[in-house]
């Protein structure tokens, strides 16, 4: 597998409040530099259930094809 999964982070701003969100992306890595094939952001606020997303993704080495019907079972658990 070419390529793995991470945990990607947004930051919204609305005033002087912000939100946190956690998403995932499928990269690769070479030569020193991370290249994102696909990144599907705002899943949750929940950093440790992204990161269980993430691990289960890579263990499993997942393609990354699979990534989107992944991402639709993951939001229909919450």
């Amino acid at each position: 597998m070419p390529y793995k999964y991470v945990v990607v982070c947004s930051v919204y701003m609305n005033g002087e409040m912000s939100t946190t969100r956690f998403g995932i992306a499928a990269v690769d890595e070479r030569d020193g530099a991370t290249i994102p094939f696909q990144t599907i952001a705002d899943l949750s606020s929940d950093f440790n259930r992204v990161e269980e997303l993430v691990n289960t993704c890579n263990s499993l080495q997942l393609d990354f094809d699979h990534l989107d019907d992944v991402v639709e079972d993951f939001l229909y658990t919450v």
